[in-house]
């Protein structure tokens, strides 16, 4: 378990650094959420933060993973060319 004290309130992501190429194009990616203090939530006049997150996987029609062929293409799920 690791703890720490952030130093900003935002919205994040966190994403592999080992094994990238497959652990990204598989999903391995998501938001971080660092809240405000109640009172700075009050001062600022929001109360919720929704975050959106949309993820494509390439499949074949058996449902099987392609392959994953370039670091830019997993990171941004562009189109595959091969």
């Amino acid at each position: 378990m690791y703890e720490f004290t952030p130093p900003d309130a935002g919205t994040f992501w966190y994403h592999p650094h080992v094994n990238s190429l497959e652990q990204l194009g598989k999903g391995l990616v998501g938001a971080f959420i660092v809240e405000e203090s109640e009172a700075e939530q009050a001062e600022l006049g929001f109360d919720q933060d929704i975050p959106l997150i949309l993820k494509n996987w390439h499949l074949d029609d058996q449902g099987q993973w392609l392959p994953l062929s370039t670091p830019r293409q997993v990171a941004r799920m562009e189109p595959r060319t091969n």
